[in-house]
């Protein structure tokens, strides 16, 4: 073909010699390639056409060697139709020959006049006979046809768009979506790890294809402009599509280790930042908690390094605030608690230096909140990590609340208000449902929900603390102008938990039941209505069970120093009468037949021991002055406990 372009191009006889060569050879063409499927593969071997170059040189040369337009799209004709049967073949080598020469025929003047779209039409149908299954069949076709890698499928695709789009086809639609249907199949192939991991690639490229982008003026044959429209169609699908692609992840039947780490750079990157960042329907989050929670799956390790990434990297509000109530769920649960708490544990660990937005902080610490009061877990240390971050946080939302206020607060204040007045009405509400024996939420017993009073109690008290000058206005906040009414819910949850009708409260437990309602009657003064009749109810109560914190307790309570007795008690007489009455107590119990002292303990026989003192001061036997020494020093006391 070269040889004659360069003769005809003499003119005179020798290009009336070669004048009908040009339609003769590409009537030969025509003949020698005319086969389909094995037949079209054999006859391109026979031609010793191995690769694309040799053939696309040679359309090459014979649009050249062509004098008028007809004669040119006749070759455009010829040259399209061989390429698009190369692509429905089994054999690789010869696919790539069909992409080669269509790739080629774009840049021709005249290919986008040649009639192609029947014969397009009709590989998309092959590739959909090919692709569209399931499982088992699927594996077995792409394997059998040579599909089983994605760069060859998203060749193909691809060069089909093209040409679909040139001849203005009505089918262009189906490849994006046949596009997205085989790799999601491919990703459900959980018997064939080469399957999802092709699955996984032909989305990853789908996801690229996204970001070509077309510009003004742009040639109609130029392959960026075709790109440009696949991209924007197989967005399209891809958002669409989110649930089911995660679904493919993170299902029962589907999620395994080795697929989760291969996709989570990916994943953290590109997907979730494009498509679920802030979607409103789909939500990646509660596909990730539910993974690593679940007792059988066993990627826990895997979606938690997951989980992290994204949160220390591009974490939306959103999906932050999700996360939060997702972790809150699994914690509470109590067939998810354990996993879930080592999942929250490992993130609290490795996001412990991360500054929250405001917004997510009050998430943050309603989730911390949520853990400490459901005792997620027996360990110490772990508990302690939990309340560290606790203190942490509601520091730093403490930190944006300089004055209490009612008017003229900005969005941070009132946010940072809200979420102090929160934390602490729902320790209330928690103690006020154990000893009203209404569990808070449906799948807890009355057991648990004393559980979470007891830890409670203590958050109680770590709230108050933290907020320093605020306290007065929260609790005036938190007892709505009925202070007594509050303390009276405190007393009667503690009253309970120490009765004997309670086996599950131990020293521990009722001593910070007692500290926290002694914090609140000083800080509620002069409102506190802690008196002597309160005072032998707890001992009546709560000293079978709990006689050592119980005392330890009194010695705290009732230590008559200025101006102690008006830190607990209403006014000094109530505080002397609440003496007198534990010191009664105290003797009559160690009247009894058969008591003996070593019963007491250390803190029993301290508090003896400071009664008397305390009470004779009471009365003005004893004086703190030491120069008043009425006695001796030779002299012994002795001390009667006969009443």
């Amino acid at each position: 073909l070269k040889l004659a372009r360069q003769l005809r191009a003499q003119g005179g006889e020798m290009q009336m010699a070669f004048v009908n060569l040009p339609s003769e050879f590409l009537q030969n063409t025509i003949n020698r390639f005319s086969g389909e499927g094995d037949e079209l593969v054999k006859q391109l071997l026979s031609a010793q056409v191995v690769n694309k170059r040799s053939i696309v040189d040679t359309f090459d040369e014979l649009d050249g060697i062509m004098d008028t337009p007809a004669d040119k799209i006749a070759v455009c004709q010829v040259w399209g139709e061989i390429g698009l049967r190369c692509m429905c073949t089994d054999d690789e080598r010869t696919r790539e020959i069909g992409i080669g020469l269509l790739d080629s025929l774009q840049r021709r003047q005249y290919a986008h006049q040649a009639k192609l779209t029947e014969p397009a039409e009709r590989v998309l149908d092959w590739v959909k006979d090919t692709c569209k299954h399931e499982g088992p069949l699927l594996v077995k076709t792409l394997m059998a046809t040579t599909l089983h890698e994605a760069e060859r499928v998203v060749n193909l695709l691809s060069t089909l768009s093209q040409v679909l789009i040139a001849t203005d086809s009505d089918r262009v639609s189906e490849v994006p979506q046949l596009w997205v249907t085989i790799a999601l199949s491919c990703l459900r192939c959980t018997d064939k790890y080469l399957i999802r991991e092709m699955g996984f690639i032909m989305t990853q490229e789908a996801v690229r294809m996204t970001k070509q982008m077309a510009y003004p003026n742009m040639s109609h044959s130029n392959s960026l402009m075709y790109k440009s429209r696949l991209g924007k169609d197989l967005h399209a699908i891809l958002t669409t599509t989110v649930e089911e692609f995660l679904a493919s992840l993170f299902s029962e039947k589907t999620c395994h280790h080795a697929v989760i780490r291969l996709v989570s750079p990916w994943l953290v990157n590109d997907y979730y930042r494009e498509f679920c960042y802030e979607d409103d329907e789909v939500d990646l989050m509660k596909f990730l908690v539910d993974a690593a929670v679940h007792p059988e799956w066993e990627v826990v390790d895997a979606v938690t390094d997951l989980l992290v990434k994204i949160t220390v990297s591009n974490i939306s509000i959103k999906s932050l605030n999700s996360l939060c109530n997702l972790f809150g769920d699994a914690v509470r649960a109590k067939a998810t608690a354990v996993a879930g708490n080592r999942l929250v544990l490992t993130w609290i660990d490795k996001t412990r230096q991360k500054k929250w937005v405001m917004s997510v902080q009050e998430k943050v610490l309603n989730l911390l909140w949520t853990m400490l009061v459901t005792k997620s877990s027996e360990n110490e240390d772990d508990t302690l990590k939990v309340l560290d971050y606790f203190k942490n946080q509601f520091g730093n939302i403490r930190g944006h609340l300089s004055e209490w206020g009612f008017t003229n607060l900005s969005e941070k204040e009132v946010t940072a208000k809200n979420c102090i007045l929160t934390c602490a009405k729902d320790c209330l509400i928690e103690m006020r449902a154990s000893v009203q024996r209404k569990p808070r939420y449906d799948y807890l017993t009355a057991q648990d929900q004393l559980s979470r009073a007891t830890q409670s109690s203590s958050l109680l008290q770590i709230v108050l603390d933290l907020v320093d000058n605020l306290r007065p206005d929260l609790l005036r906040e938190m007892h709505e102008g009925d202070p007594s009414g509050m303390l009276s819910d405190v007393f009667e949850e503690l009253c309970y938990a120490g009765s004997s009708e309670v086996d599950d409260v131990d020293d521990a437990a009722l001593f910070s039941r007692l500290t926290l309602l002694g914090a609140l009657c000083s800080y509620l003064q002069p409102q506190s209505p802690l008196t002597a009749d309160w005072i032998r109810l707890i001992w009546n109560t709560c000293i079978q069970k709990h006689r050592s914190v119980v005392l330890k307790w009194y010695t705290i309570i009732l230590a008559p120093e200025q101006p102690q007795d008006t830190l607990y008690f209403p006014d000094a007489a109530e505080g002397k009468a609440a003496r007198s009455v534990v010191l009664d107590n105290i003797s009559a119990m160690i009247t009894e037949p058969g008591f003996n002292m070593a019963e007491l303990g250390s803190d029993g026989t301290d508090c003896l021991l400071q009664l008397f003192m305390w009470v004779n001061k009471d009365t003005g036997a004893f004086r703190d002055d030491p120069q008043a020494n009425v006695m001796s020093e030779d002299q012994d006391i002795e001390v009667s406990c006969a009443g």
